[in-house]
């Protein structure tokens, strides 16, 4: 990034160009004639070209890159892009790792922005110093990024060093940037980059041109912008799976995001496109330890399919989703092949709500024995007065849904799960209190012999 930002201060004429870099890099750039870079930046339109060798961490070594500056051509900005590999599952971070993913990035800005506070004020109190003082951030910091724990905690502490140096009164910005088209993503090998592009793409996070990432930068520099979000989002894609644990204040009132959450506009790839009726055809035939197990081999085998597992019995039907690595971008692959493949409209916070194979399971025959129940009903029910069922008939309801907590239905206990949950979202509160009231009074509390139970303790 730093390279890209650089011809483009030399594409606009740029009378001095200090590019900072580790001493040995630095010393070999001098050994080849200063690198094809530097040749580059000055076709380009730079005036001169200096690659400065620095350790952005050692504050003596900071002083000194700026001590070098020539007075005929003072220090007018400064672009901070510098980055570190910083990729690791918090679980595995390191003190060391994260010390080093915070080092140059967050020790470099705060003593670029502390030893450049008096450039350009001459003593004249009203004076703004800087033309611009840039720090390279990331979206990271702003929303969160799986494995870059130490990475989103480094952004932070930058975006935050550019909002105490403009309350200052001096120029700052800190743009948290999205992917960048043509900038690496912070990994050393060339497949994990790949991938880790592909996986980010897939997430809705697209890389930005640079053409379109510099403009934005010149905006945000035109408009004196603080802290910017600057990124290429398919918000159709990020924000379901941003939001699929929990609601996001952050991006409510975005209106591509609620257009991507908008309940009435749930594409193919939300409920996968399949009725499931022939598969729910096989179950029927089944007895009800036979379909549980069927439910489960398929939980299981598509959980398995998503981690790109071979089979259903690499995945553990008691061990929890986080534990066999599934993110928001797997939980919510599976509830689309579930989807698919059963036919019904499972919820985008499946994997959340229900944490194991065993428990999304439970749920998928929860549901396919409520999607059954109206089947059942024209066999069994019997009519009594006003539509009810006549005493001893069960939940199934000849005239419709279940609408009251008077309904006698509810006092049975074969009543489905997910039949009593559609039908108490429209209760008052007194309706809420009542039922509960009167079904919790048909459970019988269980005696204990409490000293007995301080014995065995």
């Amino acid at each position: 990034m730093g390279a890209l930002v650089a011809r483009w201060l030399a594409r606009a004429g740029t009378q001095h160009l200090v590019l900072t870099c580790p001493g040995r890099r630095a010393e070999t750039d001098r050994a080849e004639g200063d690198g094809p870079l530097v040749a580059e930046l000055r076709e380009l339109g730079a005036g001169a070209v200096t690659v400065a060798p620095c350790d952005l961490t050692d504050p003596e070594s900071v002083r000194a890159l700026l001590s070098g500056v020539p007075e005929s051509l003072p220090l007018s900005a400064v672009f901070h892009t510098a980055e570190a590999d910083t990729w690791a599952p918090m679980a595995e971070l390191t003190p060391e790792a994260l010390a080093e993913g915070m080092s140059v990035r967050v020790t470099g800005a705060r003593l670029l922005d502390e030893l450049t506070r008096s450039v350009g004020h001459s003593g004249d109190d009203d004076a703004r110093g800087l033309d611009a003082f840039v720090v390279f951030s990331s979206v990271a910091g702003v929303w969160g990024a799986a494995g870059q724990g130490a990475h989103a905690a480094a952004v932070a502490s930058v975006d935050a060093v550019a909002q105490a140096r403009r309350a200052a009164g001096e120029r700052a910005t800190s743009i948290a940037w999205g992917l960048w088209a043509e900038a690496p993503i912070g990994v050393r090998d060339a497949a994990a980059e790949g991938e880790r592009r592909l996986q980010l793409e897939r997430r809705g996070l697209t890389g930005l041109a640079t053409e379109a990432a510099l403009a934005a930068l010149q905006q945000a520099l035109d408009h004196e912008e603080t802290n910017v979000v600057v990124a290429d989002v398919d918000w159709a894609r990020f924000a379901p799976l941003f939001t699929a644990s929990r609601p996001s204040p952050l991006l409510a009132d975005l209106p591509e995001v609620a257009a991507a959450l908008a309940p009435d506009d749930e594409s193919e790839d939300v409920d996968g496109g399949g009725d499931g009726s022939a598969w729910s055809a096989r179950l029927a035939g089944l007895s009800a330890e036979e379909r549980r197990s069927a439910v489960l081999d398929v939980v299981r085998a598509a959980a398995a399919a998503v981690l790109g597992h071979e089979g259903a019995e690499s995945v553990e039907a008691s061990r929890p989703f986080k534990e066999l690595g599934f993110d928001s971008l797997a939980a919510m692959s599976l509830r689309n092949q579930l989807n698919t493949t059963t036919g019904l409209r499972l919820p985008a916070t499946l994997v959340f709500d229900h944490p194991t194979p065993a428990a999304v399971a439970e749920l998928v025959l929860a549901e396919l024995d409520a999607a059954s129940a109206p089947e059942r009903t024209g066999e069994r029910a019997v009519a009594g007065d006003a539509g009810r069922p006549a005493s001893g008939a069960g939940p199934e309801r000849v005239g419709g849904p279940l609408t009251s907590a008077s309904d006698p239905s509810y006092a049975s206990d074969d009543l489905g799960t997910a039949e009593v949950a559609s039908a108490v979202e429209g209760f008052t509160d007194d309706e809420l209190f009542a039922f509960i009231e009167d079904r919790l009074g048909t459970f019988e509390a269980p005696t204990t012999d409490h000293n007995s139970a301080r014995g065995s303790a």
